[in-house]
C-alpha cells in the first residue's frame, strides 16, 4: 500500500514539473489593462482552437496546456483593438513555463469618432458610460435603486436623488424617453431589475437636439436600457402580511411597444414602506428648486415627523399612492406625455422633547408631549405635448396641477398645559410652460419661452384652549388663518450661436412676480385688534439682458455672464399704512474655467455675483401663530443680499479603474442679510427676522474618494465634508451675538463582491456638529454604523442580515442596536418569490436623538414600530 502511494504522489509531482504554462498580460498603448480573448492554436494557418482563456480585470492571464505541445500560436484579440500573433517552438526549449506581454494598438475604423474602452463591466463611447448590470448583481436587487447604489460613479441619496459623477442628473429616461420627468423617484424605486439590458450615463446632456452642439452644458443624464422583446408588458405585485396586523400590497405594470411606453402602480401599506415621489410627511421627495420658488408657502407648521432612522422604523403610516404615467407617440416625431397620481397617507407619532435655553444671563427649562396625526390627501396630474416634426423648429408646452389638503392633529401638554390644535391646509398649485425652438441655420438657433404660475395656499389652525401670548394682559390666542396667493409670469428670448472656439447665448426677457398675503389671528376676548391681522401685497417687474459665452481652447473652457436688471418694487402693507415703491439696476456678473489635464483628470472654478430680493415670508410684519407655542414676525426691509460665491472642484475619473475621486471648496460671503430675533420663555417663542447690513460668511470643504481594489475583490467609498458658517442672532433682547457653527461628516463604506456565497457590506458614519457664541460652546458628537452580511445558501435562496448601532450622542450611554433579516426563495423561472422578513428583532419601542445649536440643547423621542414578522409573495408576469 506505501509502495502504491508513493507511485501516485510521484506521479503527481512529475506531471506537474513537465506541464507547460503560459502567462502574461494585455495592454493598450497607454498602459491601461485590456480586457481580451486568448486563443491557443497550433500554427498560424489553422482556424481550430485547442484552449483558450480571458484576461482578468488587471488585464493579466495564466493557464496550463492541457496537452505537451511541440510548437504553438498565442491569438490576443479584442474588441476595438488590432489581433496579435505569436508563434513560439517549445521541443527546443527545456523551459516549461512563458511569460508574454502584449500591447494592443488601436483599430481605425469609421465609427464617427467614437472611443471605445472595455472590460467586463463598464464601457465609455465618447459622452456615454455604459454599465453592465450582471457585473454588479449580487442577486439582492429588486428594484433600478437597488442596482444603482452598487455602480461606481453613481450615489443614490436617501431622499431618492440620484448623481452621476458627482452631479445631480437631469432626467432619468427609459429607452430615451422621458417618461416620469423630475418625479424620477417613480421609476428608480419601482421598475424591476430583472427588466434592465444595461444603464447609461451621459455627460454633456443636451435636452433638446436642436441645441447639441451649440451651447457647452455640464448636466448629466441616465438612461435605463431595457431588455428587447421581454417588455412589451411585464409587471410586479408583491403581497405582505404579518403579526401585530402589519401588511403591504403592491403592484406595478410596465407597457412598451412603438406607439406606447407606460408604467403604472398602486401601493398600499402600514410598515413605512414608500414607493411615491413624496416622503412619508407628503413634501416632494426631490424638489425643484426653482418652481419651488414660484409656489406660495405655508406658513403654519403641520409637526415635526423627521428622524434619522429609515422610514420603516418610526414612520407609522396608512399609506395609498397610485401613479400613472404614459408617453404616446401620436405622430413620427411628436408625443404626448400624460402623468397622474393620487396620494394619501395618514401618520401617527407622539413626540417629547426637553429643551435647556441658556441666553447667557439666565437659564430657561421647558417640557413638550406631542400626539400628532397627519392626513394628507394629494392629486397631482401632468400633461406635455411635444412636437419635433420639423427638424429645425421643435416646440412643446407642459402642464402641471397639484393639490393638495392636509389634516392635522395636535394634543399638546406644554409645561403641563393641555391643548388641542387642528390645522387645516390646502395647497393649489398651476403651472404652465410654453417653449419653442428654431434652428435657423448650422450655427445659430433661436429659443422662446413663456412660463405662468399660479399658486395658493389657505390654512385654518384653532387651538383649544387658546394660547396665552401676555400673561400680563391674559391675552388668550385661539384661531389663526393664512392664505399666501401667488403668480408669476416669466418669458423670455434667446439667439444661441457657435462661431469656432466661441459659443454664445443671447437673451432678454420680462419677469413678472406677485404675492399676497392675508393673516387673522384671534382671541377669546373678541376684541378688535389690528396688530393680530396683515393684510399685504408684494410685487416685483423686472426686465432683464444676459449675455453668456464660453470660449473652448486646448485643455481650457472659460465661460462669461452677466445678468443686466432693471427691477421695481412695489410694497403695501395696509394694515400698517406702509408703502414702499423701489426701483434699481442690478448687475449679476458670473465666471466659470474647466481645465481637462486628460480624460481623466479636471479641475473647475466657479464665481459668482448676485443681488437677491426678500422672500415674500419675510415681508409680513404683524404677528402670526405657527403652532400650539411658536409666533413668527418680521421687520420689513426691502434690501437685497449681496452674495458672493466661489467653488472650485478637482475632480478623478478613471472607471476603467472603477476609481473617483472628488475634492471641492466652496466659499460663500453674504453682504446683508436677514438675521433672526428670538424671545423665548417657560410657555412660548416669538421668532422675528430683521434686515441687517452684516457681513456673514460660510467655508465647506468636501471629499469624496471611491475605487475597487481586485486584491480584496471589494469597493471602499470614503466621503467627508467639514463647514464652517460664520452667522448673527439675537436671543431674549441681547445684543446682535456672533456664532459659529462648525459641522463635520463622515462616512466610509467597504463592499465585497466575493465569487462565493457570502458577501458583506458596512458603512460607517460619525458627525460632529458646534456652535459657539459668547464664551458659549454647544456640541454634539453622533455615531452610525450598518452591517451587511448576504449568504447565498443556493442560486435561488438566499438570506440578508442587517445590524445596525447607532449613538445619537457619544458623551451619553443612551444606544440603540436594530436587528432586521430577510430570508428569500425564488423558483426556478424566478417569477415568483417567497420571503420571510423580520423587523426590528431586537424589539425597539423609542427613540431619542439630541440636537443643539448656539443657544440651546434638546432631547427629543418618539415611538418606534415594534417587532414585527412579515410574510412576503412577489411575482412578476
Amino acid at each position: 500500500m506505501k509502495k502504491y502511494n508513493f507511485i501516485v504522489f510521484f506521479l503527481f509531482i512529475t506531471l506537474n514539473l513537465v506541464s507547460q504554462t503560459i502567462k502574461g498580460s494585455v495592454n493598450d498603448s497607454l498602459g491601461q489593462p485590456v480586457f481580451a480573448n486568448i486563443l491557443i492554436k497550433k500554427n498560424k494557418t489553422t482556424k481550430n482552437v485547442i484552449q483558450y482563456t480571458v484576461t482578468d480585470d488587471m488585464g493579466k492571464f495564466n493557464m496550463s496546456l492541457n496537452q505537451p505541445l511541440d510548437s504553438l500560436t498565442i491569438e490576443v484579440s479584442s474588441y476595438g483593438y488590432k489581433s496579435q500573433k505569436h508563434s513560439i517552438i517549445l521541443s527546443n526549449s527545456n523551459k516549461q513555463k512563458y511569460s508574454f506581454a502584449f500591447v494592443l494598438k488601436d483599430e481605425l475604423n469609421k465609427l464617427n469618432e467614437v472611443v471605445l474602452k472595455t472590460n467586463k463591466r463598464i464601457q465609455i463611447k465618447n459622452d456615454t458610460t455604459i454599465y453592465n448590470p450582471n457585473a454588479f448583481k449580487d442577486g439582492t436587487e429588486r428594484t433600478v435603486e437597488d442596482l444603482l447604489k452598487k455602480l461606481p460613479g453613481i450615489e443614490v441619496k436617501t431622499n431618492g436623488e440620484i448623481k452621476f459623477k458627482g452631479k445631480s442628473i437631469k432626467k432619468l429616461m427609459l429607452d430615451g424617453d422621458d417618461l416620469f420627468g423630475s418625479n424620477y423617484t417613480i421609476g428608480s424605486r419601482n421598475i424591476n431589475v430583472d427588466l434592465i439590458d444595461n444603464i447609461q450615463g451621459l455627460d454633456n446632456y443636451e435636452d433638446n437636439p436642436l441645441l447639441k452642439g451649440l451651447q457647452d452644458t455640464d448636466d448629466v443624464a441616465l438612461n435605463i436600457v431595457l431588455k428587447k422583446g421581454k417588455t412589451d408588458f411585464s409587471g410586479n405585485s408583491d403581497l405582505h402580511y404579518g403579526i401585530e396586523n402589519r401588511w403591504k400590497l403592491y403592484t406595478s405594470g410596465l407597457l412598451v411597444n412603438k406607439k406606447v411606453k407606460a408604467f403604472s402602480l398602486i401601493s398600499y401599506n402600514n410598515i413605512g414602506d414608500n414607493n411615491s415621489k413624496y416622503d412619508l410627511n407628503s413634501e416632494l421627495l426631490i424638489q425643484n428648486i426653482d418652481r419651488k420658488r414660484l409656489n406660495a408657502k405655508s406658513l403654519l407648521t403641520e409637526g415635526y415627523f423627521g428622524s434619522i432612522l429609515d422610514d420603516s422604523f418610526h414612520s407609522m403610516n396608512s399609506s395609498f399612492f397610485n401613479s400613472n404615467n404614459a408617453i404616446f407617440k401620436l405622430f413620427k416625431k411628436s408625443s404626448l406625455k400624460v402623468n397622474f397620481g393620487i396620494y394619501a397617507n395618514e401618520l401617527n407619532r407622539i413626540n417629547e422633547s426637553f429643551t435647556e435655553i441658556n441666553d447667557g444671563t439666565s437659564q430657561i427649562d421647558f417640557f413638550n408631549i406631542e400626539r400628532l396625526t397627519k392626513s394628507p390627501k394629494i392629486f397631482s396630474s401632468q400633461v406635455l405635448f411635444s412636437n419635433k416634426e420639423k427638424d429645425s423648429l421643435h416646440w412643446e408646452y407642459s402642464g402641471v396641477l397639484t393639490n393638495e389638503n392636509t389634516t392635522f392633529k395636535n394634543k399638546s401638554n406644554n409645561n403641563s398645559t393641555q391643548q388641542l390644535g387642528r390645522l387645516q391646509s390646502e395647497v393649489l398649485n398651476t403651472f404652465h410652460n410654453f417653449n419653442i425652438v428654431s434652428r435657423t441655420n448650422r450655427n445659430t438657433a433661436i429659443e422662446g419661452i413663456i412660463l405662468y404660475n399660479y399658486s395658493q395656499a389657505p390654512q385654518s389652525l384653532i387651538i383649544t384652549p387658546g394660547t396665552i401670548f401676555d400673561s400680563s394682559s391674559n391675552i388668550e390666542l385661539e384661531s389663526q388663518d393664512s392664505e399666501f396667493q401667488k403668480h408669476s409670469l416669466q418669458s423670455k428670448i434667446g439667439v444661441i450661436g457657435s462661431k469656432g472656439f466661441l459659443k454664445y447665448n443671447i437673451s432678454s426677457g420680462y419677469n413678472y412676480f406677485y404675492s399676497k398675503l392675508n393673516t387673522a389671528l384671534s382671541s377669546t376676548q373678541n376684541e378688535s385688534n389690528s396688530s393680530l391681522n396683515n393684510d399685504m401685497s408684494y410685487a416685483v417687474n423686472s426686465l432683464y439682458f444676459f449675455p453668456k459665452s464660453s470660449f473652448r481652447f486646448n485643455k481650457g473652457l472659460l465661460k462669461l455672464g452677466i445678468n443686466v436688471q432693471h427691477n421695481t418694487l412695489t410694497y403695501h402693507d395696509k394694515i400698517n399704512d406702509l408703502e414702499i415703491d423701489k426701483t434699481d439696476i442690478i448687475l449679476s456678473p458670473n465666471l466659470s474655467f474647466n481645465y481637462e489635464f486628460s480624460k481623466k483628470v479636471s479641475a473647475n472654478a466657479i464665481y459668482s455675483y448676485n443681488e437677491l430680493l426678500p422672500e415674500e415670508d419675510k415681508l409680513y410684519s404683524n404677528i402670526i401663530q405657527t403652532n400650539f407655542r411658536s409666533f413668527s414676525s418680521n421687520t420689513v426691509d426691502l434690501r437685497y443680499i449681496k452674495t458672493n460665491q466661489l467653488s472650485t472642484k478637482f475632480k478623478y475619473y478613471d472607471f476603467f479603474k472603477r476609481t473617483t475621486i472628488l475634492l471641492e471648496g466652496n466659499y460663500l460671503f453674504n453682504k446683508g442679510n436677514y438675521f433672526n430675533q428670538s424671545i423665548i420663555n417657560e410657555d412660548i417663542t416669538v421668532n422675528s427676522n430683521f434686515y441687517n447690513p452684516a457681513i456673514n460668511r460660510s467655508y465647506n470643504v468636501l471629499l469624496s474618494y471611491e475605487s475597487y481594489f481586485h486584491f480584496l475583490r471589494s469597493t471602499l467609498k470614503l466621503d467627508t465634508s467639514y463647514t464652517i458658517a460664520l452667522d448673527k442672532n439675537v436671543i431674549n433682547n441681547s445684543e446682535l451675538r456672533e456664532v459659529e457653527s462648525k459641522n463635520l461628516q463622515f462616512s466610509f463604506m467597504i463592499r465585497s463582491g466575493f465569487k462565493s456565497n457570502f458577501n458583506v457590506e458596512n458603512i460607517s458614519n460619525f458627525e460632529r456638529n458646534t456652535f459657539e457664541a459668547i464664551n458659549q460652546t454647544n456640541q454634539i458628537l453622533s455615531f452610525r454604523n450598518q452591517f451587511k452580511t448576504i449568504y447565498k445558501l443556493s442560486k435561488r435562496f438566499y438570506s440578508t442580515t442587517i445590524l445596525s448601532y447607532i449613538s445619537p450622542d457619544l458623551t451619553k450611554s443612551t444606544n440603540y442596536t436594530f436587528l432586521d433579516t430577510k430570508l428569500v426563495f425564488n423558483t426556478l423561472e424566478q417569477r415568483i418569490q417567497i420571503a420571510l422578513v423580520g423587523k426590528n428583532l431586537t424589539n425597539n419601542k423609542k427613540f431619542e436623538t439630541v440636537s443643539v445649536n448656539d443657544y440651546s440643547r434638546s432631547r427629543l423621542s418618539y415611538n418606534l414600530i415594534e417587532r414585527y414578522v412579515l410574510l412576503n409573495l412577489s411575482f412578476s408576469f
